[in-house]
């Protein structure tokens, strides 16, 4: 029998728990941080002596916020190996833009201090104490492999100018470059590459016209090697150097759709996916020890906190929501030295995932262990085969002799894009083309009440 499935008009959205069991790491540990008033995180980096360097906003003067000025501040905050905060600091007033934080990055420097973004560059001793501060109002920096550091601003205005200032170690300025494509440019991500040169991505306002994915590429020494302007509808919202000496980066388009491009160290693109991701935003990538990726963001409107990993080729993994029954977010992801990753962002819950709230929205961190190599089958049937797989449209399920039910196809967001009645050994299913490439969770329920089976399907361009 043969059947074709469904367009996705006709999804409605399921639990994402009950569908992606690829593989997905537990939560090792969680901690909510702050007081009774309003905090959030934003930037995590594991630092040299197995704790965590943070950076987050605060409005709350109890609980584990100590020392507060006045206002909404920056606030950082280093934990130990075993979770406790040895320091604190304020770092002065958080910059805004259209309600939302544009400072974005804490980074450890080889010195064992930290370099992070605000309203000044304050660089940080390694015990949190001010070691200089640069009057430069940036809402990104990273340090370079010379011992400096790159700092990234966009002004709030049309037209958007973004500017790209070289810091030498002790922070005074060496190259100061400006960018404005076309209708203007804001930035939301910078990386340095292997060969010393430095990528920074983000939107081009295009006026008139829909806002557009631009990045320039400029030299170590200022110059400008690329500025190719708009690429399309869109943005882009993190890049981050690989181990392979290239880099990748992540790109929201319209209409839900998430783009990762992965280039070499030759500046090449090796490989370009896109994702649906219905009532989503992500933020975020890293790469893990295994060469692949993580994204961080959130599900909206329920406002959950999501992950989604890709493989190091681009193929869709996983995907699953965290938090409780209120408004949870990650801003971030960072890889830990355990081969495991932690994600940091804001939780309002207090139960689910998420314990020790202090009564409105804390800092939430999540840590995550490793995982297992990646499986095609979860509870498996073993009388249940499907092929080919990947697939380019048409599939096989074989049950096995006398084994009927229903089967059902969901995307990784565990929308339901089809059920059918299995009654032979051998069905033929065809995908449509209005179904998007990727990856989908296929499981067989047997009407004779065995266990389940979910397979992973992959789903390729012809």
């Amino acid at each position: 029998m043969k059947y074709r499935l469904p367009s996705l008009a006709f999804l409605f959205l399921l639990s994402i728990d009950a569908f992606c069991q690829l593989n997905i790491p537990a939560i090792s540990w969680q901690k909510c941080i702050g007081g009774t008033a309003t905090e959030a995180g934003y930037s995590i980096q594991q630092t040299d002596d197995g704790g965590y360097i943070m950076l987050g906003n605060a409005e709350s003067t109890d609980g584990d916020i100590i020392n507060h000025p006045t206002g909404d501040s920056l606030w950082i905050a280093k934990l130990s190996p075993d979770r406790n905060i040895t320091w604190q600091t304020f770092v002065g007033e958080a910059i805004y833009y259209g309600g939302a934080t544009l400072n974005r990055n804490i980074e450890q420097t080889v010195d064992g201090g930290y370099i992070v973004s605000g309203r000044t560059v304050t660089k940080l001793f390694a015990s949190g104490a001010v070691d200089w501060q640069t009057p430069i109002n940036t809402q990104l920096v990273h340090p370079s492999t010379d011992g400096g550091y790159i700092a990234v601003v966009s002004n709030n205005y049309r037209p958007n100018v973004t500017t790209v200032t070289k810091l030498n170690p002790a922070g005074a300025t060496e190259w100061i470059d400006t960018f404005g494509v076309g209708g203007g440019m804001v930035a939301n991500a910078v990386a340095q590459l292997q060969d010393g040169s430095y990528i920074v991505g983000g939107v081009g306002n295009q006026d008139p016209g829909p806002p557009s994915v631009c990045y320039v590429h400029i030299a170590n020494n200022g110059s400008v090697l690329a500025s190719p302007g708009n690429e399309g509808r869109g943005q882009i919202v993190s890049v981050t150097p690989t181990s392979d000496g290239g880099y990748v980066r992540l790109l929201t388009r319209h209409a839900y759709i998430v783009g990762i491009d992965k280039y070499g160290v030759s500046g090449n693109i090796e490989w370009s996916k896109q994702y649906a991701f219905p009532n989503s935003t992500v933020n975020h990538i890293s790469q893990l020890s295994d060469s692949s990726f993580i994204v961080s963001g959130s599900l909206l409107p329920s406002s959950a906190a999501i992950l989604f990993r890709v493989s190091k080729t681009g193929d869709s993994l996983w995907l699953k929501d965290f938090g409780g029954s209120a408004n949870d977010a990650f801003n971030s992801v960072c890889p830990t030295n355990d081969g495991g990753f932690i994600a940091i962002g804001s939780t309002y819950s207090n139960d689910g995932d998420v314990s020790g709230n202090h009564g409105s929205s804390d800092i939430w961190l999540a840590k995550f262990g490793q995982f297992a190599a990646d499986i095609e089958k979860i509870m498996p049937n073993t009388n249940i085969e499907i092929y080919p797989n990947p697939t380019t449209g048409d599939f096989t399920l074989e049950t096995g002799a006398e084994n009927k039910g229903y089967f059902y196809l969901y995307t990784l967001l565990g929308q339901l894009v089809a059920s059918y009645p299995i009654t032979e050994v051998k069905t033929e299913i065809h995908m449509v083309q209005d179904i998007m490439p990727g990856v989908y969770i296929g499981q067989f329920k047997p009407f004779d009440g065995s266990a389940d089976t979910k397979v992973r399907i992959i789903y390729q361009n012809q």
